[in-house]
């Protein structure tokens, strides 16, 4: 579980991990804290044989020296010695604050006092005061530290109780001793200039404590520059002393404590840095449930703006646009480019160092933000105003347009012109500074002074540029309001509008996405399932790397669509589509086996069904880049199941796998020809002649499982219609594979009627790479 006193700043642990796997990391067989218990018990034995002996020997109690303890001992013993100390430190953090009055005395003695009976009860046994000289651009500089330890420094700074402003550089983030660096360069005078200066040290340290009073801030150097640390509030975790075992001050006294940050005796990862690992590996499984919510999100969206051509107040068929092909292949590309804009702001969102969306204000975070729009999508919706209404995606536009178009961009307002003359006038002095110093006019000192002071009036000015929230104009065509013509209400005229009719069409087309289909898109975006007991949570795209985010992207590239009839079940071998899957149509699902058809778990009943499409989408791909659906084949001896006893008129769908980035989209399919025609010939390697549903029927005709037979068992020719009614997506063909029996490809697949539906696979990135990779043909690939 997570407390409100560990602040896990831009997700340096993932949220999930953090709340339901570190508990059990830390209570497993090898955890911290069983390898705590069990240091305790043996040391509480020693410590009372230790007293024994003494008492035996006739000696005084107190001459036993104090028995070891750990770092969760100390943090809970430390409740005592903070509380009684905490009024005169309050007292002199509010004299500090006052920019006129005079400093208490004694108060920096009292605040090291404070941080080093900290630092020692968390384990850092010999903390104390002392100078280290590190080294940066050839000069040396010596810094005044309270615990040094290889890997490691803790630095002294302020008091406060909130964790917000432990790192305020005017207020209680100032160091209590600033460093001079005695160059041009500013002083290093609080706690955040003096971390990033140690991380950019010739031997920089991994971790850096900073101790503010009650709180407490770690800094990873692999993390502190993407605005990644951790920080405690001692204050309110001391307060309410929650001292059960994997309790509250166990888990911070786990995360800070010397035991986290040190690699074991006996050799091995620092626990803080297995910790990391295993949030990074569990960001991995999120990646892949992630790209399963991107094909069902793709459909919903691709469904829900059919949907709404429908509606009275547009009232128009997708023929009546475009040609149905062009139309189901815009529609496609659009669907994906919406879901990207999404994906691309979460994890803008989730790295502030970006600097494309104010993540760090509290007013972008709650008048814009995509975490007030998952705070939302935690609820169901409840009636139908609230299924159908638009405020999800109005939120959405409205950030969208603050992306795409800037808000109070910089160098549009007066402050901004006022920090720009400042830098002026600051660079001005520096060149008459200079010059006097090579005139000898002033000292070397008094130089220094004067850059300083010119440096303070920059950043002064600079500072007041950031107040407000600011948008600065990405200008990019993903956000560009005509990307997403097929998702709008103001971008197409109504083909069908008359003027002064009485239907009540709209002149322009409304495919606005409706509540009811963005939440459950949002959902699968941005919440993770539980495994086994544990509870969900938020997706950490902080967490997720490039790896994870290419593989993601990947999975959204490998999409594209066309117009289809038919309503279809998606099946596979073994009813696992992971390793591909075909489509049948409804009509003719009686045929096969209950075995071969895919399932999902109803989330309202919690049964598994067969994966149909009754005017909603369907979806199939592959995981791995060389991986193939195993073509139909003939078995051995034949069976009512066999692909030679199919029906004629049934024609399975294979999705070929797409290119690899960089690949050409337009991929060779290497046709099967029949069996007179292997004898003589290669495969040939013409292409489907069209991804439009009347082409495509014709192709599914001629290439059918048994078209490798004897005429009398070839399916019947069928005429195929020319009236658009569903969208489906599917990949081109790419390398149709042989197959030694016999048989052919399956068919490019049909769809639903008025349902939209995507197929996604990884794929060879040549037919060399295609026929290496070929699967060994199985019955079980035919069900």
């Amino acid at each position: 579980m997570t407390y409100d006193s560990l602040v896990n700043h831009g997700d340096y642990l993932s949220p999930h991990y953090l709340a339901e796997v570190l508990p059990k990391d830390l209570k497993a067989k090898d955890g911290l804290l069983t390898r705590w218990a069990a240091f305790e018990e043996a040391e509480r034995r020693r410590h009372a044989d230790a007293v024994a002996e003494a008492a035996r020997e006739g000696l005084d109690r107190d001459a036993v020296p104090p028995r070891a303890r750990t770092p969760r001992e100390g943090l809970r013993s430390l409740h005592g010695p903070y509380f009684a100390g905490r009024a005169a430190l309050a007292q002199d953090a509010v004299a500090l604050a006052e920019p006129d009055a005079l400093a208490p005395e004694g108060w920096r003695k009292r605040y090291t006092e404070s941080h080093l009976e900290t630092l020692r009860a968390l384990g850092y046994t010999d903390a104390h005061e002392q100078t280290v000289t590190v080294h940066s651009a050839d000069r040396a500089y010596d810094i005044q530290v309270l615990h040094a330890e290889p890997g490691l420094y803790a630095v002294g700074c302020g008091w406060t109780t909130e964790s917000d402003a432990a790192l305020d550089p005017d207020g209680a983030g100032r160091l209590l001793h600033p460093v001079r660096t005695e160059t041009s360069a500013p002083d290093l005078t609080d706690a955040k200039a003096l971390t990033d200066f140690l991380f950019t040290c010739d031997t920089p340290p991994r971790h850096v404590l900073l101790l503010v009073g009650g709180v407490i801030v770690l800094a990873d150097r692999l993390a502190w520059p993407e605005g990644r640390y951790l920080a405690a509030d001692l204050d309110a975790a001391l307060h309410r002393r929650d001292d059960r075992h994997g309790g509250e001050l166990d888990t911070l006294a786990a995360l800070f404590g010397s035991d986290s940050l040190r690699a074991p005796a006996e050799g091995g990862t620092a626990p803080l840095a297995a910790f990391l690992d295993r949030s990074g590996k569990h960001a991995v499984g999120v990646s892949t449930e992630l790209r399963e919510g991107l094909r069902l999100s793709v459909e919903w969206i691709a469904n829900e703006v059919l949907d709404r051509l429908r509606e009275p107040e547009n009232g128009v068929a997708p023929a009546d646009l475009d040609d149905p092909a062009r139309l189901a292949k815009e529609l496609s590309r659009e669907s994906l480019r919406y879901l990207y804009r999404i994906l691309f702001l979460l994890y803008a969102e989730a790295s502030p160092a970006l600097g494309i969306l104010p993540s760090d204000y509290p007013e972008y975070e709650q008048g814009y933000g995509l975490q007030r729009l998952g705070d939302l999508v935690l609820r169901d919706l409840v009636g139908e105003r609230s299924r159908r209404g638009f405020h999800l995606y109005e939120s959405l536009d409205l950030l969208f347009e603050k992306v795409e178009n800037g808000h109070r961009r910089y160098g549009t307002e007066p402050e901004d012109l006022a920090a720009e003359e400042a830098a002026r006038e600051a660079t001005k002095a520096e060149g008459e500074a200079a010059k006097l110093l090579a005139a000898g006019t002033i000292t070397e000192a008094e130089y220094t002074d004067r850059i300083r002071e010119a440096d303070r009036t920059r950043r002064a000015a600079a500072r007041s540029t950031g107040a407000g929230l600011r948008f600065e104009a990405l200008r990019s065509e993903l956000f560009a309001k005509k990307a997403v013509r097929l998702i709008s209400d103001d971008q197409i005229e109504n083909p069908a509008y008359e003027e002064g009719g009485t239907d009540g069409r709209r002149p322009v087309l409304d495919t606005r996405l409706r509540n009811e289909t963005l939440h459950k898109v949002l959902r699968r975006l941005m919440l993770t399932k539980g495994r086994g007991r544990e509870r969900g949570g938020f997706i950490s795209y902080a967490q997720l790397g490039i790896n994870q985010l290419g593989a993601v992207y990947e999975g959204l590239m490998s999409y594209t669509g066309f117009i289809a009839e038919e309503e279809l079940y998606e099946v596979a071998k073994g009813g696992d589509p992971s390793n591909g899957s075909w489509m049948v149509p409804a009509s003719r699902a009686q045929d096969y086996d209950d075995a071969v058809f895919v399932k999902r778990t109803d989330e309202e009943t919690g049964r598994r069904e067969r994966v149909a499409h009754p005017g909603a989408p369907s979806s199939t791909g592959w995981p791995a880049a060389t991986a193939r659906p195993p073509p139909p084949t003939t078995p051995r001896s034949p069976s009512p199941r066999s692909p030679s006893n199919w029906p004629s008129s049934t024609a399975w769908t294979r999705t070929a796998p797409p290119p690899r980035p960089g690949n050409s989209w337009s991929g060779r399919s290497a046709n099967r020809p029949s069996a007179p025609e292997r004898s003589s010939t290669r495969p040939s390697t013409r292409s489907p002649p069209s991804t439009c549903a009347a082409a495509n029927a014709s192709w599914a005709a001629r290439w059918t499982p048994n078209s490798g037979r004897s005429s009398s068992r070839r399916p019947r020719r069928t005429s195929p219609s020319t009236t658009p009614t569903a969208w489906i997506s599917t990949p081109r063909p790419w390398n149709w594979p042989r197959s030694p029996s016999g048989s052919t490809p399956c068919t490019p697949a049909c769809g639903p009627p008025g349902s939209a539906s995507t197929c996604g696979a990884a794929t060879p990135s040549s037919a060399r790479a295609a026929r290496s990779t070929r699967p060994t043909p199985s019955r079980a690939a035919a069900g």
